[in-house]
């Protein structure tokens, strides 16, 4: 609500007006000295100087016209104007009306005469000409309305107090005047009665200091002892590590490097025995070349069988396929080509993007962090916070936020990117952590074990033994201080990325090698032994058929004359018919065990492909999430940076020269009551999640509500959302802290009105200051025994202004001045009593001719009664 007040009023009371300006007594307004209006001349608006009076800086003398202009758009404008009894000149007042008419719009003015009377029997006054609603000030000084008067002797600011009560800017501002709304066409007498609270700039500078100083250095259990405990240094360590450690494990391991597990083989098949003669009975033609040296063109076959019915699934690209013959595969052709395409698909791996974690892991990050330390409910409902005795584990901010910047020296670039040397440690032992085995040893693949736990066992030392070559030569990293969380989290991110790096580069060395030591399976190779069996055998044969040729008679000697010559070639030959069976056979087993085995290798090629292209994946998805981490860890660090302060000395609110009706009581209070109110105002469990979700929400222009929510679907890039906080998180800072002291001071003024303590101050040095509870100070303005007096008490006589925050539109509220904390004033007015005899002195109102109550406002009367419209 923005009100324009101008107050017209002698030199001496404006002086003692400045005066309780710096205390804070009297809200914002202009005041212009009676003595400076001799001549207002209605072409130089400009002309006529008025003072500005504000807590919290000097008086400012101006222009009344530039003054008001100054204060834009209004809700309301007052004019108050304060005279005495004996003045009988009106008119200069009358050309400063017609003037303001000019300068403010005529529909939200309030006049208001005050009448300040030279003796006690004054009882007359000429009125102002239009809507001046004319006020004469009550001869008495009660120090409340059931209380002896004390008279006008004493020389003090009656008029003055009265005044700021009627113009409604005693104290602070008044949202209503329904006292000025009543019928202009008389006079009210009037007495006013105050009680303000002194402490609102204490609160204020303490609240001050809270929040720049204090809030971002401390955690729960200081603030709240009683609901959180402080970690020791032992808890703390293991509270952030639990915490890490949590938060790595979210979102299937989003912030953490977690290499695929040992991957099996694929399982062969099951062949029945009619499949398998059937595909021996197809591989004769191929063996009995084999066996003869004619051999199959490798070429044609290692493009055409890839594939065949005793194989079960498919290597490779897919190709043709013979179902109707078997052939010899040139697996060395085969597995240069594989490598060779692995090789480009693995290059291209490298610049492939790997996504982004999911959102979720930045809203887990952000409650955790802040949960940690103000003990906050909104951490995520799986989250187990640490706990002792009963009570939550909160940290200090300084075991959250990254550690102090500190170079780190190393030729591994993941290490040399860490921020301290503890990041630098955690990266280290991230990428040290042990790893299973990368290819699973054979046992799901019992049909085929022999080939495959072989190649497995292979793989896995190979694969075992290079790893421990690659982190002997990672070095090492002495950490300056113990990690929070902050470098807990990005040194597994860091860690992660250099682990995937490692495993990839590995496995990328295991494909340009097939996976394995030695070369490719060559048929010539797998079948020399049978092929030799069979030519030994079958020249053994033949040599025993020519010998047999030469000596008939011996071998009729030999077998005891049962088997002859003819009987002899018939045995070599089923031998020999045999033999060829036989090794016609092996050569069909040779064949399976070799096919086995090139399959296995081209196979351990696409599983060494598919581990690179993970691990290059996850290796892209952790630099970004370490690029969005980034921000993150500046944006929660730097969220409520301390701030330090100069405070001024508080200086308290009395007013000099104050009457007995105004009364002005300083709080008392502990150091652990304020600290409490502190807590309790600005403290509150969550604080630092409510101060991310308040700047999130003023830079999205959205509102808190879902803000934290909107930081998380940045992606982490220049110029995106958190980036765009950070450039901005100085202004966002101040804005923050401004309304949060505001919302502390009102928060602690209401704790203090309702259990401080206050000594009622009051400026006659010939009564003592006395102690009084704050409510019954507050309440000396409403007595239950008002009728001691024969002053009106109904609606339309007299008003309580209670201190507000001006929220309500149907209570007339008090919105104080900063340095107060509480406040409450009463106007009575009353209509003049008749006395006979007593009548108007020349064209002013008597006596008799007042009206009580009447009509509300807008309408008023001239001296005659007759009504006249505001202009």
């Amino acid at each position: 609500m923005i009100v324009a007040t101008v107050v017209i009023a002698p030199s001496d009371m404006v002086d003692t007006a400045i005066a309780w300006a710096r205390r804070g007594l009297i809200a914002d307004s202009l005041w212009l000295r009676a003595e400076n209006l001799s001549g207002v001349d209605y072409d130089s608006p400009n002309a006529i100087m008025v003072t500005r009076l504000r807590y919290g800086a000097e008086p400012h003398e101006g222009p009344l016209a530039l003054q008001l202009s100054g204060l834009e758009s209004l809700d309301e404008a007052r004019v108050a104007a304060v005279r005495s009894a004996g003045d009988t000149d009106a008119g200069r007042l009358e050309e400063l009306a017609d003037l303001l008419r000019e300068l403010l719009p005529h529909d939200i003015i309030h006049w208001i005469d005050v009448v300040v009377p030279e003796r006690r029997t004054d009882e007359t006054v000429t009125p102002l000409a239009g809507a001046w609603v004319q006020f004469r000030i009550d001869p008495s000084d009660r120090p409340a309305p059931d209380r002896s008067d004390a008279g006008w002797d004493l020389g003090l600011a009656a008029p003055l107090h009265v005044t700021l009560a009627l113009a409604g800017i005693l104290g602070g501002t008044t949202t209503k005047l329904p006292w000025a709304r009543l019928n202009a066409s008389g006079y009210r007498v009037v007495r006013a009665f105050s009680r303000l609270v002194d402490g609102g700039t204490g609160l204020r500078q303490a609240s001050r200091q809270f929040v720049h100083e204090f809030l971002p250095t401390t955690h729960g259990a200081v603030l709240h002892p009683h609901a959180f405990l402080a970690a020791t240094a032992a808890h703390q360590t293991e509270a952030v590590e639990a915490a890490s450690v949590w938060l790595a494990n979210q979102e299937n391991y989003a912030l953490v490097y977690v290499p695929l597990p040992p991957t099996p083989f694929a399982d062969s098949p099951r062949a029945g025995f009619g499949q398998h003669m059937r595909q021996c009975l197809r591989f004769v033609p191929v063996a009995l070349r084999s066996l003869f040296t004619t051999r199959p063109n490798p070429a044609r076959l290692g493009k055409r069988i890839m594939e065949g019915s005793d194989l079960g699934y498919h290597v490779g690209p897919e190709t043709a396929r013979s179902r109707r013959s078997a052939g010899i595969v040139d697996f060395g052709e085969l597995e240069a080509q594989a490598i060779a395409e692995s090789g480009r698909m693995a290059t291209e791996a490298r610049t492939r993007d790997g996504g982004r974690p999911p959102a979720r892991v930045w809203d887990h990050l952000a409650r955790v962090a802040t949960a940690l330390v103000d003990g906050g409910g909104g951490a995520p409902p799986k989250w187990p916070s640490p706990q002792r005795h009963g009570r939550r584990l909160t940290v200090p901010a300084r075991a959250v936020s990254l550690g102090t910047y500190t170079r780190v020296s190393s030729p591994v670039p993941e290490i040399g990117a860490a921020v301290n040397s503890a990041v630098a440690a955690v990266a280290l032992n991230e990428a040290r952590r042990p790893g299973g085995p990368p290819i699973a040893d054979g046992q799901s693949a019992p049909r085929a074990r022999s080939a495959v736990a072989l190649l497995a066992a292979q793989a896995n030392q190979s694969d075992a033994h290079r790893l421990a070559l690659q982190v002997a030569g990672l070095g090492s990293v002495a950490p300056r201080h113990q990690p929070t969380l902050f470098d807990r989290v990005e040194g597994r991110l860091l860690g992660g990325m250099l682990r995937a790096r490692l495993d990839a580069e590995r496995w990328e060395q295991n494909l340009r090698t097939g996976g394995l030591g030695g070369e490719a399976p060559s048929w010539k190779h797998a079948s020399a032994a049978a092929r030799w069996t069979f030519w030994v055998v079958t020249v053994a044969l033949a040599l025993t058929a020519v010998w047999v040729w030469r000596h008939p008679a011996v071998v009729l000697v030999v077998t005891g004359f049962t088997i002859d010559q003819n009987g002899a070639y018939a045995i070599l030959a089923a031998l020999f018919v045999l033999l060829t069976l036989v090794v016609l056979y092996w050569l069909f087993r040779c064949w399976l065990s070799f096919m086995e085995m090139g399959r296995r290798r081209l196979e351990l090629i696409s599983l060494w492909l598919s581990r690179v292209v993970d691990a290059r994946r996850r290796q892209s998805r952790l630099a970004n999430a370490e690029r969005i981490a980034r921000g993150w860890f500046a944006l929660l660090a730097g969220l409520l940076a301390e701030d330090p302060v100069v405070l001024e000395p508080t200086v308290g609110a009395e007013a000099e020269q104050a009457p007995m009706a105004m009364r002005i009581g300083r709080p008392r209070f502990t150091d652990d009551q304020m600290r409490q109110w502190l807590a309790q105002s600005g403290g509150a469990a969550g604080w630092r999640l409510a101060a991310l979700q308040e700047m999130a929400g003023q830079a999205s222009g959205a509102g808190s509500f879902g803000a934290v929510e909107w930081l998380t679907e940045d992606p982490g890039l220049s110029g995106g959302r958190i980036d765009s906080m950070l450039r901005d998180l100085g202004r966002l800072q101040s804005q923050w802290r401004a309304t949060t002291v505001e919302r502390m001071s009102a928060g602690m003024m209401s704790l203090m009105a309702a259990n401080a303590g206050s000594i009622s101050v009051v400026r006659n040095p010939a009564l003592a200051p006395r102690d009084a509870a704050v409510g019954p100070f507050l309440d000396e303005l409403t007595p239950p025994d008002d009728d001691r007096d024969d002053w009106p008490d109904d609606e339309r006589h007299s008003w309580v202004v209670r201190s507000g925050d001006g929220s309500d539109p149907d209570r007339i509220q008090l919105v104080l001045s900063p340095a107060l904390c509480a406040g409450r004033f009463r106007v009575q007015v009353k209509d003049p009593p008749a006395r006979s005899g007593l009548g108007p002195a020349g064209p002013g109102l008597g006596l008799g001719t007042a009206r009580p109550g009447g009509p509300e406002a807008g309408d008023t009367g001239d001296a005659s009664g007759r009504p006249i419209g505001i202009r």
